[in-house]
């Protein structure tokens, strides 16, 4: 009995020691980031959070397995242990001191593993994106896109291409890093997203794909229709990339696959495009938007209901709730747009265009 009880023993003190641990250095690189910002940059991400990039590179390139779900068995392992040293009445004390420990550790893992990247400058202020965007010029992009999407339609391929997760992954990552640095912001090779089951897992909390950073991976759901798949691919990637924003991540993506070589990349860049104008103009003006709708052309507008009809299948549970949750992450982490924040892809563009 003895020698369980010092086991139990030992094991909290190793886990309340990294916990600790993992606060202390999160409290540093804050302290450092708080007193200049340029240390979110010039520490942060080229001491930090590369070396994170290195070891999440390794691991995901080994395991045939999201790295998420080593995670998931890791808590449900790290619960495991406390509720049986909770059977222990002498380690009660102790496991409440270390359950407010992990809460701690946790909240500092997510800052140190990814988190402090939202001190970074933005992808707006590096390349001078600001401007008011009118209403005349926002339709005349619609206009712009309705024609280009026509011509893209007609190259698509018919059904889900014949290519490997991994393939895809690697052609999305190549084509962002060389889009970052021909705008000589910084690219981190060797970022993966995965393609997760069971279909719906994300689909059902309004989330067509999640980046993890405490698995250091981007995850899409496998429900997403096919023809969303590379655009919401590319938007994980450049969050694992060190870019925080959800617009500045649209823009990323669309940019970046609106030119790849490959039709259904750019179909895809296209037609997600196409859906944040068409309803931010169906909020504005509804007679216009039925207008403009047409000019996409039959094909896409078949697409646009197969991906409505795709997304039915997984109803979304307690919108409200993930809705509230998420803004009011958003404001912890000084996103002042909000959920609004992905809307930002439209203005990003139109000025990104007007260079």
């Amino acid at each position: 009995m003895k020698k369980i009880e010092f086991s139990h023993r030992g094991v909290l003190i190793i886990i309340g020691f990294f916990s600790l641990l993992i606060c202390l250095g999160t409290i540093a690189i804050g302290v450092m980031i708080y007193l200049d910002p340029k240390y979110a940059e010039s520490y942060y991400f080229y001491k930090v959070y590369l070396v994170y990039r290195h070891l999440w590179k390794y691991l995901s390139n080994v395991s045939p397995w999201p790295l998420f779900f080593f995670w998931l068995l890791a808590e449900l392992l790290l619960v495991g242990i406390l509720i049986r040293a909770w059977a222990i009445r002498t380690h009660r004390n102790t496991i409440r001191i270390l359950g407010v420990l992990l809460i701690f550790a946790h909240i500092s893992w997510f800052y140190l593993s990814w988190g402090f990247n939202y001190s970074r400058k933005n992808v707006r202020s590096r390349l001078g994106l600001y401007g008011k965007v009118e209403h005349k010029e926002f339709l005349e992009e619609f206009r712009d896109v309705a024609k280009e999407i026509r011509q893209l339609a007609a190259l698509r391929p018919e059904k889900l291409p014949n290519v490997s997760e991994m393939q895809l992954n690697d052609q999305l990552e190549h084509e962002l890093c060389q889009f970052l640095e021909s705008l000589g912001l910084p690219s981190i090779h060797g970022v993966r997203c995965r393609i997760v089951q069971p279909s719906g897992c994300l689909l059902i909390f309004e989330t067509a794909g999640i980046f993890w950073p405490f698995s250091g991976e981007g995850q899409v759901d496998k429900g997403l229709h096919w023809i969303e798949w590379p655009f919401t691919m590319a938007h994980e990637l450049a969050h694992g990339m060190g870019w925080t924003n959800e617009g500045e991540c649209n823009f990323l993506a669309f940019e970046c696959c609106i030119h790849s070589s490959d039709p259904w990349i750019r179909y895809s860049a296209a037609i997600s495009y196409w859906k944040y104008l068409a309803s931010s103009l169906q909020d504005e003006d509804s007679l216009t938007y039925v207008e403009l709708q047409r000019l996409a052309g039959d094909t896409v507008l078949k697409d646009l209901a197969d991906i409505r009809e795709q997304h039915r299948i997984y109803p979304s549970i307690l919108p409200e709730w993930r809705d509230w949750l998420y803004e009011r992450y958003l404001e912890v982490n000084k996103v002042e747009a909000g959920l609004h924040s992905y809307h930002e892809l439209i203005p990003l563009v139109i000025l990104y265009r007007k260079k």
